[in-house]
Formats: structure tokens, sequence, C-alpha cells
């Protein structure tokens, strides 16, 4: 977990964890007991996370808190996980047990970083209430894109021209998050060209876990337009292959993470059914994906050109026909160098500079001690870390949900 989203994942994460282990140890192991006091715990903790996030770029102490902290809960949420696959095949007593002593320990754990906080005199803030995480689609504006023509006319010209007696190939487009992968694939995905050769146009947003079974009730209400609610896996394949069946469909998996080859292979076969000259877009931030899934090379998306960097970075932080001041211009084009052409980033900078008017503003953030920060592991530039902070508290947390970085940054 990033420790600038920190804030803002925790709830989300947490709560999903709790979800779990109620689900399989119930009330009657003291699960719930337990799990309450964690939450009073965590809603401690939260109420300071704002103030530690600010801190952090100056004091070392408070980020090695930080750091505990993101352990602590990602320790919370990996043994939610082992039990939920766990109890799919087992249910002995004994592991119930063993995972009940887990939990003590993590929620002792919990307890001692938050007690840790007082000794910082942490600022306290009232925390928001969670928000469900939006789902990508197939929509585009293609006028709010910018520098990615190039990109979209090689991607079209795979998927048309390449060989025609591969009846189902996978085109991986891998990049870091924030380059624009899902924004490419739409822009590809709405093309007349596209649109004219391929039947049905299928737009699946994988994101969380790939599960075969929800995976297929979405491609079948995509392709159709009506809602899948078979549960039943046998009548679902057999409803799944006659929906592609024959046909040059393309469908594209948006922000997928799986690494698990079988998963795959299983979804892949049902697919195989569709017709000659069918496409696969997968877009990953992990090329680990793209190995296990691509059946062409993968297409390695670069980041903006300094000059639709500024382009991008104009129309967001300037009012459309507003006399641009040359000043704040100077300074807005230095900005944009240092976000290193990540589309994410400029957005994110130039809708924050809109709001801004003076040039001591504008000076400000050109300077602040955050760019010196380095790209940590959780792989947040220091471009959406000066964002994230300038934002009020109650929009961090809608802020994160929208941050590619979302997905497996704890890792």
């Amino acid at each position: 977990m990033a420790d600038v989203l920190l804030s803002a994942l925790l709830p989300v994460v947490m709560k999903k964890a709790a979800d779990r282990l109620l689900q399989q140890f119930g009330v009657i192991w003291g699960m719930e007991e337990k799990l309450e006091k964690l939450e009073r715990t965590l809603s401690a903790i939260l109420s300071v996370l704002g103030d530690a996030e600010q801190r952090q770029v100056k004091d070392p102490a408070v980020k090695r808190w930080l750091a505990a902290l993101k352990d602590a809960v990602y320790e919370a949420d990996d043994m939610s996980k082992r039990v939920r696959s766990f109890f799919s095949v087992h249910n002995p007593v004994w592991f119930r047990f063993k995972m009940g002593q887990k939990l003590k320990e993590i929620v002792q754990k919990i307890d001692e970083i938050a007690a840790e906080r007082i000794r910082f005199g942490f600022t306290v803030t009232t925390q928001p209430q969670n928000r469900d995480r939006p789902q990508s689609h197939s929509y585009i504006d293609e006028s709010n894109v910018i520098g990615r023509e190039k990109d979209k006319e090689k991607i079209v010209k795979l998927l048309l021209d390449h060989d025609r007696n591969q009846n189902v190939a996978v085109l991986p487009i891998v990049g870091m998050g924030g380059l624009g992968k899902t924004t490419l694939a739409q822009f590809v995905y709405r093309d007349k060209r596209v649109e004219k050769h391929f039947q049905p146009l299928i737009w699946v947003c994988v994101s969380d876990e790939f599960d075969i079974a929800k995976l297929a009730r979405a491609i079948i209400a995509s392709a159709t337009g009506t809602e899948c609610q078979e549960s039943n896996m046998e009548l679902l394949q057999r409803r799944l292959r006659e929906v592609v069946s024959g046909k040059r469909y393309l469908l594209v998996l948006d922000d997928v993470w799986n690494e698990d080859q079988a998963k795959w292979d299983e979804l892949k076969t049902l697919l195989g059914t569709g017709g000659e000259g069918s496409r696969i877009i997968v877009t990953a931030r992990n090329e680990q994906v793209s190995s296990i899934m691509g059946t062409l090379d993968a297409y390695l998306l670069k980041g903006l050109t300094e000059d639709d960097s500024w382009t991008l970075f104009r129309k967001r932080a300037f009012e459309e026909g507003a006399e641009e001041h040359q000043n704040l211009v100077s300074i807005g084009k230095e900005i944009v160098k240092k976000c290193g052409g990540l589309p994410l980033a400029v957005k994110a900078l130039g809708s924050l500079m809109h709001s801004k008017s003076q040039k001591k503003e504008w000076l400000s953030v050109r300077d602040s001690e955050i760019w010196d920060m380095q790209v940590g592991e959780d792989g947040i530039l220091p471009a959406l870390r000066l964002s994230y902070s300038h934002l009020p508290s109650h929009l961090k947390q809608c802020f994160a949900f929208f941050v590619p970085y979302f997905r497996r940054i704890m890792r």
C-alpha cells in the first residue's frame, strides 16, 4: 500500500478482510468481537493518517511508522485470503484455532502501532465514508485523447492485418500505471474500422479477482446486451461458447492482474470457439501477465512527448478561451517536465493548478520537496504524491479510487 494513499485504501482493504473472516469463522469463535476491536483501533489510526502522510516527507520516523502499519494491514489481508482459499476444500477445527491465534497477534500488533501514534502528536481529522471503486467502460470522448493517435494506428493495424490463420489472438498492452492503457484500448475499441471488422465487440473490466464464472457472465452480458444470471458453471460455459462461436469478435479485458496460468487457460479454452481473426486485447501493468496471456508481442506503451504533455496540462490548467498568463505558462512547462510524460500525473497536476491563479502558488508546486522523493516500492511518482497532498481531506479517498496504482500497490 502506498503511504500517500494509506488513508484512502486502508478501510477498503480491511473491510474486505473482515468480511472474508466473518464469513468463514462466524460469531461463535469470537471473531466478530475481535474484528470490532480492530475496527475501533483502525478508526483511531485513520483519524491521524492525513497528517502523517504530510509529515512523512520530512520525518523518517513517521515514514517508518506508516510502513509498519502498511505491513500489518497487508498481513491481515493476506491471512483472510488464505482462510478463504483453505475453507473452499477444508474445514478442520485446528485450522480455525490457528488462524484465530494469528488474528489475535495481528490485532495486538496494530494496537501497538496505534499507541505509538501518540508520541508523534498528529493532528486528528474526520474520515469520509468509503465509496465503491468504479469500473472502466468502453466509452471515450476522443477530443480528450492527446498524443495517442500513432499508438492507436499501430494497434488497429495489428488487429486487422495479423495472421488470419490464428483463430483467436491475444494482444497485451503493457505499461506502468497512469500511462493510459485503458484510454488507448477505448480509443482503439471505438475506431470505425474496428467496429466494422469485429462483431460482437465486448468490453470487460477485470481488475480484481480473475474469477472465471464472473468473467464469463460479464462477457456474455457485454456481447448480448442482456445481464447473465446463470450460476451453474456447466450451463454458463455452454452459453459463453455459444455467444462467441464462429464469430469474429473483439474482446477487451481491461486491468488484468492474473498470474495464474491455469485460470487463463480455462477462460481461453472457452473463448477459443471464436471465428477466424478474433482478437483479445489485454491491458496490464505487469509483464508477467503479458507473458502468460499474450500470443502476439506485447505493445509496450510509452509516455507522452513533452509537447503533448503540455497540451494535456494546458487543457486542464487554463479556462478554455481565457488568456494564459505568460509567467504561469513558463512555470507550468517546468512542472510538466517533472511529470515525465505520464498522462495521469499531467492531468492530476493540471487539474490541481486550475484552481490556483497566483504565481506563488504555482511556484510552490514547482519547488515542492516532494519532487525530490524517489519512486519507491509503491510505484507512486512524486507528481501524484504532490497532487494528492494538495487535495482537501474529503477528496483524498475519491482520488485514490481513480489511481491505477490501486491494484496491488501493497505488494
